[in-house]
């Protein structure tokens, strides 16, 4: 049984940091045209005429502020968590993120969008950070055997906030001339909780035995997550293994590429995320409710039914957390981006002759339905804990600055570059993705070892013994397997013994 002031902690650190990032990347969808009306009418005020290209240019501002604040975030989030740990890492970040919660809810009264725009980038700026350092900081807190499920809680949060983010963005709720200023600020609730209740919980054990160096106080923490009753020796000595192990200095981020079996090892970690980014997510959220408008469904109905959409993603990611431990990464993982591969042929194809079948299209509707779920079972959660379970403590920092750097590139990069492919390729915009899938499908399958019951340090021997011998990662942890079936040393195959 769980100890209840670790569901607390996790409570705490999830609402607090994962599920404003969710919230935020969500929110700005609903109330766009509202802002565009504010932008003509604050240009109006300063005896000015705004034209189609300024207010276009502006809310193109205000929407790409999140991402571009995402990737100084993201820059930082690693290297502020090593240095001053989780806890207070977290602390610190959300005085930005409230800040600019703040300023986004104040924009109208104080009659300037300007304000909107700093704000998007400050709370940018602040989610960034959270991506490198929730996963991290939930995994490190929970006992080995649902370490996996608590690195899923992430994305749980991420993906409910969302949800309720299209929720509250329903002209029926806070979606109106009125309330959209406190729909986009309303992280600022979040942000007090996390300041009000994170003091009572400890920094993670590991951080402050492996970083901190202080072993007594790395041993009351672990007690204090585990419960009073709980016996922490076995746990303790496995991180005193890992300190002992991790005595070689911190890798630069040069150094990480240098280094021959790290370099495949951030390289494949870069394919799970680019996988997540690069997988026609975003694509389908956005079809979604242009199909349900093309069945004939009202502006209002079919803003209900996309949400049919976020609730399949967090129905399924809460399955996945009671899998994840029982199938391991692998299995979700890669199972999972076949199940979008072939959602975004059936999608192309429902698209593609809706017009001569219209039956043709909830085909299309369905499959994004089946396609979401696909994602959720494990390509929208494991790219940002699998990291920490690849990379022993000296790797750790520089692999997830690397990753979650990438992530957030990549979501700029589709949040912009998407509407220019449906201009181009219309109902067939799929098909990259398509492409795409397979190739990181492929690369995952072959490369991609599996991280479930194994330490970091193992992981690593994979990648090492793979350049030594000429193997993938993945056959690598094969053959050791089979050797250690049949009482040979693996390493003493790789020294030629």
């Amino acid at each position: 049984m769980l100890n209840l002031r670790f569901v607390y902690a996790t409570f705490v650190i999830a609402f607090g940091s994962s599920f404003q990032f969710g919230y935020q990347t969500g929110v700005i969808n609903a109330p766009i045209k509202l802002m565009e009306d504010f932008i003509r009418n604050v240009t109006l005020s300063r005896n000015k005429l705004p034209s189609k290209e300024f207010v276009s240019a502006m809310s193109s501002l205000i929407v790409a502020g999140f991402p571009i604040g995402g990737v100084f975030g993201a820059l930082i989030g690693s290297p502020m968590s090593n240095k001053m740990g989780r806890k207070l890492s977290l602390f610190i970040l959300n005085v930005p993120m409230a800040a600019g919660s703040l300023l986004m809810m104040c924009s109208v009264l104080a009659n300037t969008f300007e304000m909107i725009i700093v704000g998007r980038v400050l709370v940018g700026l602040a989610c960034g950070a959270f991506t490198a350092i929730a996963p991290v900081y939930l995994a490190e807190i929970a006992p080995v055997s649902i370490r996996g499920a608590a690195g899923i809680v992430h994305q749980l949060a991420v993906v409910t906030a969302l949800l309720i983010s299209q929720i509250f963005g329903l002209t029926e709720v806070m979606g109106t001339a009125t309330l959209w200023p406190y729909l986009l600020g309303l992280t600022i609730i979040p942000s007090v909780v996390l300041l009000l209740l994170l003091w009572t919980c400890p920094d993670s054990p590991r951080y402050i035995l492996l970083n901190r160096l202080n072993e007594e106080s790395a041993k009351t923490a672990l007690q204090w997550y585990r419960g009073p009753n709980v016996n922490v020796e076995e746990e303790l000595e496995e991180l005193l293994k890992e300190h002992v192990d991790s005595g070689r200095q911190k890798f630069s981020l040069i150094n990480l590429f240098k280094t021959r079996h790290l370099r495949s090892a951030i390289l494949i970690a870069i394919v799970a995320h680019l996988s997540q980014q690069f997988s026609g997510i975003n694509a389908a959220l956005f079809y979604s409710t242009a199909l349900f408008l093309y069945i004939k469904f009202t502006p209002s109905e079919a803003a209900y039914a996309t949400l049919g959409v976020g609730g399949t993603m967090v129905i399924v990611t809460l399955i996945s957390i009671f899998l994840i431990e029982r199938l391991g990464r692998r299995k979700l993982l890669l199972p999972g981006l076949g199940i979008m591969f072939a959602c975004t042929i059936l999608i192309t194809i429902g698209l593609a002759v809706r017009s001569s079948n219209q039956n043709v299209v909830y085909l299309a509707i369905a499959s994004i339905y089946v396609f979401v779920g696909g994602f959720a079972i494990g390509p929208g959660s494991i790219p940002w804990f699998i990291v920490a379970e690849m990379f022993v403590q000296e790797t750790r920092d520089a692999a997830i600055l690397v990753t979650v750097l990438v992530n957030w590139i990549s979501q700029i990069i589709v949040s912009l570059g998407y509407m220019q492919l449906l201009a181009y390729l219309k109902d067939f915009s799929f098909i990259p993705f398509t492409v795409l899938l397979a190739i990181f499908i492929a690369l995952l399958y072959r490369y991609l070892p599996e991280t479930n019951g194994r330490s970091p340090r193992e992981v690593e021997e994979d990648f090492l013994k793979a350049t030594t011998r000429g193997l993938s990662p993945v056959s690598s942890q094969n053959v050791q397997e089979v050797d250690r079936r049949h009482g040979k040393s693996s390493d003493a195959l790789v020294l030629g013994y």
